[in-house]
Protein backbone atom coordinates (compact mmCIF):
# COMPACT_ATOMS: atom_id res chain seq x y z
CA UNK A 1 0.00 0.00 0.00
CA UNK A 2 1.12 3.50 -1.33
CA UNK A 3 0.53 5.77 1.80
CA UNK A 4 1.63 9.10 0.31
CA UNK A 5 2.71 10.15 -3.56
CA UNK A 6 5.21 12.28 -3.92
CA UNK A 7 5.46 14.00 -7.22
CA UNK A 8 8.22 14.17 -9.84
CA UNK A 9 10.12 17.34 -9.77
CA UNK A 10 10.93 18.71 -13.46
CA UNK A 11 14.23 20.03 -12.63
CA UNK A 12 15.65 16.83 -10.24
CA UNK A 13 14.78 14.68 -13.67
CA UNK A 14 16.74 17.10 -15.72
CA UNK A 15 19.13 17.39 -13.35
CA UNK A 16 19.65 13.32 -13.17
CA UNK A 17 19.39 12.79 -17.02
CA UNK A 18 23.39 14.94 -16.86
CA UNK A 19 24.52 12.47 -14.38
CA UNK A 20 26.53 9.53 -15.13
CA UNK A 21 24.02 6.17 -14.33
CA UNK A 22 25.96 3.46 -12.98
CA UNK A 23 22.80 0.91 -12.60
CA UNK A 24 19.70 1.07 -13.14
CA UNK A 25 16.74 -1.05 -11.74
CA UNK A 26 13.64 -2.67 -13.71
CA UNK A 27 10.36 -4.25 -13.03
CA UNK A 28 10.52 -7.28 -14.95
CA UNK A 29 9.71 -11.10 -14.81
CA UNK A 30 13.03 -13.63 -15.33
CA UNK A 31 11.36 -14.31 -19.23
CA UNK A 32 11.56 -9.84 -19.67
CA UNK A 33 15.14 -9.60 -17.89
CA UNK A 34 16.60 -12.56 -20.83
CA UNK A 35 15.22 -11.03 -24.02
CA UNK A 36 16.17 -7.56 -22.60
CA UNK A 37 19.75 -9.25 -22.38
CA UNK A 38 19.89 -10.51 -25.86
CA UNK A 39 18.75 -7.17 -27.28
CA UNK A 40 21.66 -5.28 -25.29
CA UNK A 41 24.35 -7.00 -25.74
CA UNK A 42 26.53 -4.33 -24.12
CA UNK A 43 24.56 -4.29 -20.85
CA UNK A 44 24.54 -7.12 -17.77
CA UNK A 45 21.07 -7.81 -16.12
CA UNK A 46 21.79 -9.70 -13.20
CA UNK A 47 18.55 -10.52 -10.81
CA UNK A 48 17.97 -9.73 -6.70
CA UNK A 49 14.38 -10.89 -6.84
CA UNK A 50 11.94 -11.96 -8.87
CA UNK A 51 10.25 -9.26 -9.54
CA UNK A 52 13.07 -6.58 -10.86
CA UNK A 53 16.46 -6.78 -12.44
CA UNK A 54 19.59 -4.86 -11.93
CA UNK A 55 21.01 -3.19 -15.16
CA UNK A 56 24.75 -2.56 -15.14
CA UNK A 57 27.52 -2.06 -18.09
CA UNK A 58 29.27 -5.22 -18.82
CA UNK A 59 32.49 -5.65 -17.41
CA UNK A 60 30.70 -4.07 -13.93
CA UNK A 61 29.73 -6.11 -11.13
CA UNK A 62 30.03 -6.86 -7.02
CA UNK A 63 32.88 -9.17 -7.36
CA UNK A 64 34.61 -5.94 -10.10
CA UNK A 65 34.32 -3.32 -7.82
CA UNK A 66 35.81 -5.52 -4.95
CA UNK A 67 38.82 -6.13 -7.00
CA UNK A 68 39.04 -2.61 -7.98
CA UNK A 69 38.91 -1.55 -4.16
CA UNK A 70 40.95 -3.95 -3.09
CA UNK A 71 43.98 -2.85 -5.59
CA UNK A 72 43.55 0.74 -4.37
CA UNK A 73 43.89 -0.23 -0.67
CA UNK A 74 46.25 -3.46 -1.15
CA UNK A 75 44.30 -6.67 -0.69
CA UNK A 76 43.40 -9.40 -2.85
CA UNK A 77 39.96 -11.15 -3.54
CA UNK A 78 41.63 -13.69 -1.29
CA UNK A 79 41.62 -12.24 1.39
CA UNK A 80 37.94 -11.03 1.62
CA UNK A 81 34.24 -12.36 3.14
CA UNK A 82 31.62 -12.11 1.16
CA UNK A 83 28.33 -12.01 2.22
CA UNK A 84 25.37 -12.78 -0.14
CA UNK A 85 21.50 -14.40 -0.71
CA UNK A 86 20.24 -13.37 -3.75
CA UNK A 87 21.42 -14.99 -7.42
CA UNK A 88 22.97 -11.40 -8.55
CA UNK A 89 25.79 -12.43 -5.73
CA UNK A 90 26.78 -15.67 -7.36
CA UNK A 91 29.96 -14.31 -9.74
CA UNK A 92 31.17 -12.53 -6.04
CA UNK A 93 30.31 -15.80 -3.77
CA UNK A 94 32.23 -17.38 -6.23
CA UNK A 95 35.32 -15.12 -6.77
CA UNK A 96 36.08 -14.34 -2.89
CA UNK A 97 38.00 -16.21 -0.68
CA UNK A 98 35.36 -17.04 1.80
CA UNK A 99 31.74 -17.10 0.38
CA UNK A 100 28.70 -17.21 3.16
CA UNK A 101 24.88 -17.46 2.25
CA UNK A 102 22.30 -16.23 4.22
CA UNK A 103 19.97 -18.65 5.53
CA UNK A 104 17.06 -16.84 3.63
CA UNK A 105 19.62 -17.30 0.34
CA UNK A 106 18.36 -19.05 -2.77
CA UNK A 107 19.33 -22.42 -2.99
CA UNK A 108 21.90 -21.60 -6.00
CA UNK A 109 23.34 -19.24 -3.91
CA UNK A 110 24.08 -21.77 -0.46
CA UNK A 111 25.12 -24.40 -3.07
CA UNK A 112 28.39 -21.82 -4.01
CA UNK A 113 28.88 -20.98 -1.13
CA UNK A 114 31.72 -22.22 1.74
CA UNK A 115 29.82 -21.17 4.37
CA UNK A 116 26.14 -21.09 5.27
CA UNK A 117 24.67 -19.02 8.42
CA UNK A 118 21.23 -17.88 9.77
CA UNK A 119 19.02 -15.44 7.83
CA UNK A 120 19.28 -11.88 7.29
CA UNK A 121 16.45 -11.48 10.18
CA UNK A 122 18.28 -13.98 12.30
CA UNK A 123 21.74 -11.90 13.01
CA UNK A 124 23.34 -13.97 10.19
CA UNK A 125 26.03 -11.79 8.93
CA UNK A 126 26.87 -11.32 13.35
CA UNK A 127 26.82 -15.20 14.17
CA UNK A 128 28.96 -16.04 10.72
CA UNK A 129 31.71 -13.20 12.10
CA UNK A 130 31.79 -14.55 15.41
CA UNK A 131 31.67 -18.13 14.21
CA UNK A 132 35.23 -17.39 11.91
CA UNK A 133 36.28 -15.13 14.95
CA UNK A 134 36.33 -11.69 13.41
CA UNK A 135 33.74 -10.69 16.18
CA UNK A 136 34.68 -11.75 19.76
CA UNK A 137 31.63 -13.91 21.03
CA UNK A 138 31.92 -14.29 25.15
CA UNK A 139 28.85 -16.14 25.01
CA UNK A 140 29.80 -19.01 22.96
CA UNK A 141 32.74 -21.76 23.75
CA UNK A 142 34.98 -22.73 20.94
CA UNK A 143 36.29 -26.31 21.43
CA UNK A 144 40.02 -27.48 19.76
CA UNK A 145 38.21 -30.06 18.46
CA UNK A 146 37.41 -28.95 14.67
CA UNK A 147 34.55 -31.79 13.98
CA UNK A 148 32.42 -29.88 17.18
CA UNK A 149 32.76 -27.12 16.39
CA UNK A 150 31.06 -27.96 12.89
CA UNK A 151 28.25 -29.54 14.71
CA UNK A 152 28.03 -26.38 16.94
CA UNK A 153 27.54 -24.56 13.79
CA UNK A 154 25.13 -26.63 12.61
CA UNK A 155 22.57 -26.22 15.48
CA UNK A 156 23.34 -22.83 16.28
CA UNK A 157 21.78 -22.62 12.62
CA UNK A 158 18.77 -24.70 13.15
CA UNK A 159 18.28 -24.36 16.97
CA UNK A 160 19.23 -20.93 16.95
CA UNK A 161 20.72 -20.94 20.19
CA UNK A 162 23.56 -23.48 21.67
CA UNK A 163 23.87 -25.30 25.13
CA UNK A 164 26.97 -23.52 26.56
CA UNK A 165 26.88 -24.60 30.21
CA UNK A 166 27.37 -28.68 30.54
CA UNK A 167 24.21 -30.69 31.40
CA UNK A 168 22.29 -34.27 31.14
CA UNK A 169 19.93 -35.20 28.99
CA UNK A 170 17.15 -35.80 30.34
CA UNK A 171 15.07 -39.13 29.57
CA UNK A 172 12.93 -38.51 26.07
CA UNK A 173 15.60 -36.44 24.54
CA UNK A 174 18.06 -39.32 25.13
CA UNK A 175 15.87 -41.79 24.12
CA UNK A 176 15.21 -39.60 21.11
CA UNK A 177 19.17 -38.92 20.35
CA UNK A 178 19.68 -42.85 20.96
CA UNK A 179 16.61 -43.72 17.92
CA UNK A 180 18.78 -40.87 15.91
CA UNK A 181 21.52 -43.31 16.22
CA UNK A 182 20.20 -46.92 15.47
CA UNK A 183 18.66 -45.44 12.61
CA UNK A 184 22.20 -45.33 11.28
CA UNK A 185 23.17 -48.41 12.57
CA UNK A 186 20.73 -50.34 10.92
CA UNK A 187 21.44 -48.75 7.70
CA UNK A 188 25.42 -49.75 8.46
CA UNK A 189 24.59 -52.82 8.71
CA UNK A 190 22.37 -53.33 5.52
CA UNK A 191 25.24 -51.73 3.56
CA UNK A 192 27.09 -55.14 5.14
CA UNK A 193 24.14 -57.45 4.14
CA UNK A 194 24.80 -59.65 0.73
CA UNK A 195 20.81 -60.44 1.00
CA UNK A 196 17.51 -59.36 2.76
CA UNK A 197 17.80 -62.84 4.54
CA UNK A 198 21.31 -62.08 5.81
CA UNK A 199 20.04 -58.73 6.73
CA UNK A 200 16.70 -60.01 8.60
CA UNK A 201 19.12 -62.37 10.61
CA UNK A 202 21.57 -59.92 11.28
CA UNK A 203 18.84 -57.46 12.47
CA UNK A 204 17.60 -60.26 15.18
CA UNK A 205 21.01 -60.27 16.34
CA UNK A 206 20.97 -56.88 16.65
CA UNK A 207 17.90 -57.32 19.14
CA UNK A 208 20.04 -59.86 21.16
CA UNK A 209 23.10 -57.55 21.51
CA UNK A 210 20.38 -55.05 22.94
CA UNK A 211 18.77 -57.30 24.85
CA UNK A 212 22.08 -58.66 26.64
CA UNK A 213 23.33 -54.80 26.81
CA UNK A 214 20.28 -54.04 28.77
CA UNK A 215 20.70 -56.91 30.97
CA UNK A 216 24.58 -55.88 31.17
CA UNK A 217 23.98 -52.36 31.68
CA UNK A 218 21.80 -52.86 34.74
CA UNK A 219 23.81 -55.05 36.87
CA UNK A 220 26.58 -52.39 36.36
CA UNK A 221 24.71 -48.97 37.45
CA UNK A 222 21.37 -47.92 38.98
CA UNK A 223 18.81 -46.16 36.78
CA UNK A 224 19.77 -42.21 37.25
CA UNK A 225 19.96 -39.20 35.34
CA UNK A 226 24.28 -38.97 35.30
CA UNK A 227 26.05 -36.57 33.07
CA UNK A 228 29.21 -38.38 33.61
CA UNK A 229 28.11 -41.55 32.32
CA UNK A 230 25.79 -40.02 29.36
CA UNK A 231 29.05 -38.41 28.48
CA UNK A 232 31.26 -41.74 28.89
CA UNK A 233 28.80 -43.41 27.25
CA UNK A 234 29.00 -41.20 24.30
CA UNK A 235 32.78 -40.87 24.00
CA UNK A 236 33.05 -44.77 23.59
CA UNK A 237 30.15 -44.22 20.74
CA UNK A 238 32.68 -41.58 19.37
CA UNK A 239 35.71 -43.91 19.62
CA UNK A 240 33.92 -47.41 18.51
CA UNK A 241 32.95 -45.30 15.36
CA UNK A 242 36.43 -44.07 14.65
CA UNK A 243 37.97 -47.40 15.63
CA UNK A 244 35.21 -48.38 12.64
CA UNK A 245 37.10 -46.17 10.55
CA UNK A 246 40.13 -47.21 11.03
CA UNK A 247 39.39 -50.79 10.36
CA UNK A 248 37.96 -49.77 6.90
CA UNK A 249 41.01 -48.26 5.61
CA UNK A 250 38.90 -44.98 5.64
CA UNK A 251 39.71 -41.55 6.30
CA UNK A 252 36.44 -39.54 7.16
CA UNK A 253 38.33 -36.47 7.44
CA UNK A 254 36.90 -34.75 4.01
CA UNK A 255 33.68 -37.17 4.28
CA UNK A 256 32.63 -35.41 7.59
CA UNK A 257 33.20 -32.14 5.96
CA UNK A 258 31.04 -33.44 2.96
CA UNK A 259 28.43 -34.33 5.32
CA UNK A 260 28.38 -31.18 7.31
CA UNK A 261 27.85 -29.16 3.90
CA UNK A 262 24.89 -31.35 3.38
CA UNK A 263 23.30 -30.71 6.73
CA UNK A 264 23.82 -27.24 6.55
CA UNK A 265 21.66 -27.05 3.45
CA UNK A 266 18.49 -28.43 5.38
CA UNK A 267 16.98 -24.47 5.61
CA UNK A 268 13.49 -24.50 4.13
CA UNK A 269 12.71 -22.04 1.73
CA UNK A 270 11.42 -19.71 4.52
CA UNK A 271 15.03 -19.52 5.56
CA UNK A 272 14.60 -21.35 8.80
CA UNK A 273 15.13 -24.94 10.05
CA UNK A 274 11.78 -27.61 10.38
CA UNK A 275 11.66 -30.15 13.29
CA UNK A 276 9.73 -33.41 13.93
CA UNK A 277 7.01 -32.67 15.91
CA UNK A 278 7.87 -35.41 18.47
CA UNK A 279 11.61 -35.87 18.21
CA UNK A 280 12.61 -32.64 17.35
CA UNK A 281 14.78 -34.45 14.69
CA UNK A 282 15.44 -31.68 11.78
CA UNK A 283 13.72 -32.56 8.80
CA UNK A 284 14.69 -31.94 5.18
CA UNK A 285 13.26 -29.96 2.27
CA UNK A 286 11.83 -31.64 -0.39
CA UNK A 287 14.79 -31.00 -2.59
CA UNK A 288 17.45 -31.37 -0.38
CA UNK A 289 18.13 -35.09 -1.74
CA UNK A 290 18.24 -33.51 -5.46
CA UNK A 291 20.44 -30.58 -4.34
CA UNK A 292 22.29 -31.53 -0.93
CA UNK A 293 22.70 -35.00 -0.97
CA UNK A 294 26.12 -36.29 0.41
CA UNK A 295 26.27 -39.86 -0.95
CA UNK A 296 27.60 -38.81 -4.86
CA UNK A 297 30.30 -36.90 -3.29
CA UNK A 298 31.65 -39.55 -0.91
CA UNK A 299 31.35 -42.00 -3.22
CA UNK A 300 33.95 -39.34 -5.21
CA UNK A 301 36.08 -39.19 -1.90
CA UNK A 302 36.29 -42.42 -1.71
CA UNK A 303 37.76 -43.60 -5.53
CA UNK A 304 40.46 -41.02 -4.25
CA UNK A 305 40.78 -42.43 -1.08
CA UNK A 306 41.28 -45.71 -3.24
CA UNK A 307 43.84 -44.34 -5.99
CA UNK A 308 45.86 -43.10 -3.42
CA UNK A 309 46.35 -46.07 -1.74
CA UNK A 310 47.00 -48.36 -4.97
CA UNK A 311 49.78 -44.96 -5.75
CA UNK A 312 50.86 -45.89 -2.47
CA UNK A 313 50.97 -49.79 -3.35
CA UNK A 314 52.82 -49.18 -6.20
CA UNK A 315 55.57 -46.93 -5.10
CA UNK A 316 56.15 -49.47 -2.24
CA UNK A 317 56.66 -52.35 -4.59
CA UNK A 318 58.71 -50.63 -7.16
CA UNK A 319 60.98 -49.70 -4.45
Amino acid sequence: MVSKVVPQKEEDLLHLMNQPIYQVLMLMTPEESEKAAADFEDLKLTRSNPFAADVINQGNSKLEGIRRVGKEYGFDLNQVMAFGDSDNDLEMLAGVGMSVAMGNGSSSVKEVAKHITTSNQQDGIHKALEHFGVLASEKVFVSRDYHFNKVKTFHHMMDERTQEEPRAWDLEGATHRAGFKIEELVEFVRAASPSEEDFGQALSQLHQALDKAADKVAQKTPAQQDLVGQVDALIDTLYFTYGSFVLMGVDPERIFDIVHQANMGKIFPDGKAHFDPVTHKILKPDDWEEKYAPEPAIKKELKRQLKAYERHKERNNTQ
